[in-house]
């Protein structure tokens, strides 16, 4: 087997070059991880000074649930966490990064709560003639020619 005289000094002169390479890097400066760090949380500019926040949830949601709670008030701040009072009256810090700030009317002085379910007042229906209910048969086919056959337990009511 014959190689070319100019392919082996090449390759040497390849792996010498990586060798020294490989000494002048300084891996302890490459293993601190000085660029973790540089790039800070976006935080918005009225955090600072709102009486009033929305709170993130940090968890996986239900269907149809809110992603922020709130408004709650502001008890205490520091410049990366917050002391919040919760709707049950309880106290929490949570971290800045889960807040958002609450814009509130200048004339509003207190927050309007949610209706609650029980409720003094009621609510009195006009007087209206009951409906005549007339039960229309169901089909029994469908377009497709397939045959439907319906319940007839009286729990089931058909409008």
């Amino acid at each position: 087997m014959l190689v070319e005289r100019t392919s082996i000094e090449s390759s040497h002169k390849f792996i010498q070059d990586l060798a020294l390479r490989m000494r002048q890097i300084d891996f302890l400066s490459l293993s601190t991880g000085s660029d973790h760090s540089l790039q800070r949380p976006f935080i918005p500019a009225d955090l600072s000074h709102c009486t009033h926040v929305w709170l993130r949830r940090d968890r996986v949601r239900r269907s149809l649930e809110a992603p922020y709670v709130g408004p709650l008030r502001v008890l205490r701040r520091t410049d990366k966490y917050f002391t919040l009072e919760l709707p049950s009256g309880a106290h929490e810090t949570v971290s800045i990064d889960r807040l958002k700030p609450a814009y509130i009317p200048q004339g509003t002085s207190e927050l309007v709560a949610s209706p609650s379910s029980t409720s003094d007042e009621t609510c009195d229906l006009p007087n209206m003639p009951p409906r005549d209910i007339t039960h229309t048969p169901m089909p029994t086919k469908t377009r497709s020619g397939r045959t439907v056959r319906m319940k007839t337990d009286p729990e089931y009511i058909y409008y």
